[in-house]
């Protein structure tokens, strides 16, 4: 078990292992199969609800500006994340995380 202040630099790298690959789905240059760090459960709400993705959108790419951790209790944790698409405004996407086996998963994602 990881000493408590290793918590967030843990929490935050399963976040961004998360969104890179998650983003990258997001924009048709991966699966949502191949996304990392996520609950079985997320990734089943992910393939039934994924998004259909215009030759447009696959050209686009967002970025990671910053990650924001937040340890709410034992075992789970609120990561706010600003992303920015191309050039355009930044914007924030929430991700709610739990310890589970083998580590930190995105169980959550919502808009901030």
């Amino acid at each position: 078990m990881p000493s408590d202040a290793r918590v967030p630099a843990l929490v935050g790298a399963a976040a961004r292992g998360f969104l890179e690959s998650y983003l990258e789905a997001l924009h048709g240059r991966g699966s949502i199969r191949a996304i990392r760090h996520a609950t079985p459960e997320l990734l089943r709400e992910l393939r039934r609800d994924a998004p259909r993705i215009t030759p447009t959108y696959r050209q686009t790419r967002t970025r990671v500006r910053q990650i924001l951790v937040s340890v709410r209790a034992a075992g789970s944790a609120r990561v706010a994340a600003t992303l920015r698409l191309n050039d355009g405004p930044s914007y924030r996407l929430l991700l709610y995380l739990e310890r589970r086996r083998p580590g930190w998963r995105v169980t959550r994602i919502g808009d901030a």
